[in-house]
């Protein structure tokens, strides 16, 4: 885990709540990379830590889970991501983080993590203060349908920047260490968006889902949003307009800026 704080005296332009004794809000957040790639110091781990530490002085977590390579599967990305989830709260004190305030997020493959996490801590009464997702992979054998406006938008896009059936397949296969069979669910931790039950979801937090307009896995990620607004959470989707999967990657885009921004403010709410 790298631990981002801000400089001591920075005044951020959306600061989060602090308590009395100065406690800060913080976030732990996973990165992508399709469960077998990425890094601490990739954009979508360290680009996006710092710009959310400086836009409102929470502290951010980046977590570096082990990868699905060289025989690595669920469970252990999601148990490396929940063990570090439980290792703030348990020295939140310590790391000057306020408890109560521990939001979990993550992007594409670290989006699912952070899901999982929050199911995790659903059914451990440690629920997260909220769940921050970024272009999330939340479904594996129950891949959901575009829309309309999304199968047209994607018929247009090139190749090189889909994920056709044949990839999220081979993806979600080696994350799980097992072929999806026809129709198969997968475990609730590793896939929540597999969960048919909507009371399964029941106690989800709030949560605010960001998708990508050009991408196959804003799917999952609208769909993800109906099911936990069937099990009465609360919930804020928004897509990202103009831009492909993985654009928290672009460094300098002023649409990335944007979305930090968004993130940042969910961060500085007082509820």
């Amino acid at each position: 885990m790298r631990i981002y704080r801000p400089e001591s005296g920075w005044t951020p332009p959306m600061p989060s709540p602090t308590t009395e004794s100065g406690l800060r809000t913080a976030l732990v957040w996973y990165h992508g990379g399709a469960f077998a790639a990425g890094d601490l110091d990739m954009p979508e781990a360290d680009a996006v830590a710092r710009g959310l530490v400086t836009r409102t002085g929470a502290v951010v977590v980046s977590v570096f889970y082990r990868l699905c390579t060289g025989g690595v599967h669920y469970p252990v990305p999601h148990d490396d991501a929940y063990a570090a989830y439980r290792w703030v709260r348990q020295h939140a004190a310590e790391l000057g983080i306020d408890a109560s305030r521990i939001a979990v997020g993550g992007a594409s493959a670290g989006g699912n993590l952070a899901a999982g996490v929050t199911l995790h801590g659903v059914d451990e009464a440690a629920a997260p203060w909220q769940a921050l997702l970024a272009y999330p992979v939340a479904h594996a054998g129950h891949w959901p349908a575009p829309s309309a406006e999304l199968a047209t938008r994607l018929t247009g896009m090139p190749q090189i920047l889909r994920f056709p059936a044949d990839l999220m397949t081979g993806m979600n296969s080696n994350y799980l260490g097992a072929p999806l069979g026809e129709g198969a669910g997968a475990p609730a931790y590793a896939f929540p968006g597999d969960v048919a039950d909507a009371s399964r979801l029941a106690g989800w937090p709030a949560t605010y889902i960001e998708n990508c307009e050009n991408d196959d896995l804003r799917a999952s990620g609208e769909a993800f949003a109906r099911q936990l607004e069937q099990a009465g959470a609360d919930v804020e989707v928004l897509t990202c307009a103009g831009v492909p999967h993985g654009h928290l990657n672009a460094v300098g885009s002023p649409l990335t800026s944007a979305s930090l921004d968004r993130f940042a403010a969910r961060l500085a709410h007082s509820v």
